[in-house]
């Protein structure tokens, strides 16, 4: 994963990560407390959707585990 081009974290492509993009949208909008609280909630959506992937990834598990001992 490359890094961000303004902190240098981990960031997808290089690109601003999350943390930084929200900091600029609270100074374009003047409203650093809406930015954090979408901060979150964006992290929010990124934890569910791991936890979306880690279920499906079981669920094939255990279907490819009954196939196999049929």
């Amino acid at each position: 994963m490359a890094r961000c081009r303004a902190c240098q974290a981990p960031s997808p492509g290089g690109m601003e990560c999350a943390r930084c993009l929200t900091e600029e949208l609270g100074g374009v909008i003047g409203n650093r407390g809406a930015a954090a609280r979408w901060l979150d909630s964006f992290l929010k959506v990124q934890q569910d959707e791991a936890f979306v992937f880690v279920c499906a990834k079981r669920i094939e598990e255990t279907a490819l585990a009954g196939r196999s001992m049929e």
